[in-house]
């Protein structure tokens, strides 16, 4: 969206997105006002951002067919509305990119006792290694 804004303006890019509110209200009962729609806007560009504009015509997309009582629109269309739709679409992204992320990488924590004991053993080594260094280093310093 940071690109478009860049290229368009941030003006454009409002009316663009007012222009599918507009739609996304006609779908839903067409009983919101014109002000209404631009503040939204705004609002919607400002909250996705960091997104692409895809991303935002999917969640506009998706929030048209909830049927829970906070996404719901009942009459007219609000920003309370388009912002839960707004955060369950940055939900699902996150959540994809964790699973995909945690598919990919393996984490210390789910590995057996066997690779604790062979950590323990290493730092075990490295302190016995520093005791002696030390050992040596005070035994030269007492010799002179």
């Amino acid at each position: 969206m940071r690109s478009f804004i860049r290229l368009q303006g941030p003006r454009m890019v409002e009316h663009r997105i007012a222009e599918w509110l507009l739609e996304v209200d006609m779908l839903t009962g067409g009983k919101t006002e014109p002000q209404v729609l631009a503040l939204i806007s705004g609002m919607v560009m400002e909250h996705m951002k960091h997104r692409s504009v895809a991303s935002v015509m999917m969640a506009l997309r998706d929030g048209i067919n909830y049927t829970d009582k906070d996404a719901k629109v009942y009459g007219s269309l609000t920003w309370s509305a388009v912002k839960v739709w707004l955060d369950r679409h940055e939900e699902k992204v996150m959540g994809v990119a964790h699973e995909s992320h945690a598919s990919k990488v393996v984490k210390n924590d789910n590995l057996d006792g066997r690779w604790l004991d062979e950590q323990e053993k290493k730092s075990a080594k490295v302190q016995d290694r520093k005791d002696r260094i030390i050992e040596s280093l005070k035994k030269k310093l007492d010799s002179k």
